[in-house]
């Protein structure tokens, strides 16, 4: 938690807050779930080129969606998240919202799809710029079994990399799915996965020996700064999503 970040955010109690420059106000701000802090990282080195204020905000397990105005809130993060993005709207600094999370293990897709337009109409409506950035694929081994630590810890992984065909086929549908209504809605959107995976491999070491994931479903700092490193690029090149 940064004190510069709570400045600004903390009267919606995040459980992490995050900012990029310790003196002006928030230019783009990453909301989302826990899966926000692969992120972190890597928008941070990228903004800060830009010379753009950059923080992150959020709860482990909500997702960035704002609440209709016949839904109930699920639990407290729910209601603070929905009052987070109220904030948001209002606030004139805050010029690009990101939105992350996680999108294993989904039990319903169709309300998934309805909840994060609807946020992106609200959003949108209130001039904001609006980027998603999707999930990295959950890799199915811990990457410490890549790392050994002799005579304590055998290296028990010499292949450090997921086989894309071992990724589940839930991943690539929805992701379909999402790619189609976010064209649709003309959002950009970053994705790391072809960042990540090659060639039907997706490897989880680099080649100095460090790991690009700390565990199955997240990125190590070095692996955010390595999957952003062309981030701006990417969102320039894709200012105009196909309808």
């Amino acid at each position: 938690m940064d004190q510069a970040c709570l400045k600004q955010f903390g009267q919606y109690a995040p459980k992490f807050c995050r900012a990029s420059d310790n003196e002006h106000p928030v230019e783009v701000l990453l909301i989302g779930d826990s899966i926000a802090h692969n992120n972190y990282e890597g928008l941070a080195a990228s903004y800060s080129l830009e010379g753009k204020p950059f923080a992150m905000i959020g709860w482990p397990g909500q997702k960035p969606f704002i609440l209709g105005s016949a839904d109930k809130p699920e639990n407290e993060s729910s209601e603070l998240m929905h009052q987070l993005i109220l904030g948001i709207q209002k606030d004139p600094n805050i010029k690009t919202v990101i939105l992350a999370m996680r999108t294993s293990n989904i039990a319903d897709p169709t309300l998934l799809l309805m909840q994060l337009q609807q946020t992106i109409f609200e959003l949108r409506a209130h001039g904001k710029e609006l980027i998603f950035i999707y999930s990295p694929p959950e890799i199915n081994f811990d990457p410490i079994e890549c790392v050994g630590m002799p005579p304590f810890r055998p290296v028990l992984r010499e292949s450090c990399s997921l086989a894309v065909k071992d990724i589940p086929p839930q991943f690539f549908q929805l992701r379909s799915q999402l790619n189609e209504m976010l064209n649709a809605n003309q959002v950009r959107s970053f994705d790391p996965y072809p960042m990540i995976c090659q060639n039907n491999h997706c490897p989880v070491k680099f080649d100095d020996g460090n790991l690009l994931y700390r565990e199955r479903g997240y990125l190590t700092t070095s692996g955010s700064i390595k999957v952003f490193k062309d981030f701006q690029d990417q969102i320039v090149q894709d200012k105009n999503p196909k309808m």
